[in-house]
């Protein structure tokens, strides 16, 4: 009796605790990066490596599958070694597993060496099939050409094929199972719309830094995707993943106010589409949150949240969480009481489409914005009631105004204090 009731408590604690394993769809990741020089610019030993980005918030224990055999299409799955008899197939080709050993939020890069040494910047690797040719390999990308697939399910057929990079320039309109290759591939049907292919071909390759990236899935995959925002290197590999920028998206402003012991925030959303909650985050560094609150999202697109103050300068942001776990990302603030005076920022500078003005004050005022071109002509104006801490607006009105040189004037109401920035529109 005692031996059932072990065997019925651990059958519990498995069903009731046992990590997520998300279902992923195509384009929930894109790679990034890849080297397919062997390189010690990520990592200690001689390696291959290789990047994705996750386009979705991916919950602790989600498995993925990570592979360079070839897609076949005449039979409509991954080459395997010797399908058909010897010297068929793919020898160098392998395939491992990766695994989310904390939740991956949208946004978030992992790198993971593939060859030798499995490591990944976040979660575990495990070794799958191994390389006929150097059986301690496991992923070799071919100089001259190679081809990464993530997928989930067995290798033999697959649950889900998330996302496909090829690097061997356009992909193969068809390969056959038999044919002997580790360097070809054509494309799997369900990520027609999200298998990219770098041509040329080149051996290393990444997605440039500062490329923006919006918390809108659509936008992200088509930004990482154009061929003129990425950057090749056909002898050196490169340092991957590059670093990204994350901008707000739907959020048109976002103020604070430190108080005695007490931390006040307002924002202002645009248009709400399935939109769970508000997530107040905060941070000494601005690389390193931690979450501090939590407000419902009610489709009135005007938010406050007030929590209890930490002495020093910390930073602030908003993530917009929707049901499909997505989220989004406000403009980052940064409150400090003892701050005492006047602070004008602009953000992007250079910009093209937009620019968030940065607004720090010292008391409850109303102020003038004003940007002004080289010739003196007002080209865009807003007043404002400035309460003590910091405001961001957003300028969006950018896009439209000609490529130039632009003064952006702060000018208080009570006091006539005046602070200018340029502006640099792209």
């Amino acid at each position: 009796m005692k031996y059932s009731f072990t065997l019925l408590a651990a059958f519990c604690c498995n069903f009731f605790f046992s990590p997520v394993q998300a279902q992923l769809l195509p384009g929930d990741i894109l790679f990034t990066g890849y080297n397919s020089v062997d390189n010690t610019v990520n990592g200690p030993t001689l390696n291959d490596d290789f990047s994705f980005i996750a386009l979705r918030t991916i919950p602790v224990g989600t498995k993925i599958m990570f592979t360079d055999f070839g897609w076949a299409s005449d039979v409509g799955k991954f080459q395997s070694i010797d399908p058909c008899g010897a010297s068929s197939g793919a020898y160098s080709d392998g395939a491992i597993e990766w695994t989310a050993t904390v939740e991956v939020k949208y946004g978030t890069q992992v790198r993971i060496r593939c060859r030798v040494d499995l490591q990944a910047t976040t979660g575990t690797v495990l070794g799958v099939i191994n390389g006929i040719s150097v059986p301690t390999d496991y992923i070799s990308f071919v100089t001259g050409g190679d081809q990464i697939f993530a997928f989930q399910g067995p290798i033999t057929a697959p649950t889900s094929i998330i996302a496909g990079l090829g690097m061997n320039g356009p992909w193969d309109a068809t390969l056959g199972n038999c044919e002997f290759n580790a360097s070809r591939s054509a494309v799997p049907p369900a990520i027609a719309s999200f298998a990219f292919a770098i041509v040329p071909e080149v051996n290393n390759a990444r997605l440039k830094a500062g490329i923006s990236i919006t918390g809108n899935a659509t936008t992200d995959r088509a930004t990482i995707n154009n061929l003129a925002n990425w950057e090749f290197d056909e002898t050196n590999a490169l340092a991957i993943p590059s670093t990204l920028t994350l901008l707000p998206a739907n959020f048109l402003s976002f103020s604070g106010e430190p108080g005695a012991g007490i931390v006040k925030l307002q924002w202002k959303t645009g248009a709400e589409q399935n939109v769970k909650d508000y997530r107040i985050e905060r941070s000494a560094n601005g690389s390193e949150w931690q979450e501090i609150g939590t407000v419902p999202a009610t489709g009135s697109g005007v938010y406050t949240w007030s929590g209890a103050a930490v002495s020093g300068r910390f930073n602030y942001r908003i993530v917009a969480v929707d049901f499909d776990t997505r989220v989004r990302y406000s403009q980052i603030i940064t409150l400090d009481p003892s701050q005492k005076k006047w602070q004008l920022k602009v953000t992007p500078n250079p910009a093209t489409d937009f620019a968030d003005i940065s607004v720090t004050s010292i008391g409850q005022e109303k102020i003038t914005l004003q940007l002004i071109d080289m010739y003196g002509k007002v080209c865009w104006q807003q007043q404002s009631a400035s309460n003590a801490g910091v405001q961001v607006i957003r300028l969006q009105e950018l896009s439209g105004m000609a490529k130039g040189m632009y003064v952006l004037q702060l000018q208080s109401g009570e006091t006539g204090y005046k602070q200018q920035v340029k502006l640099v529109k792209q």
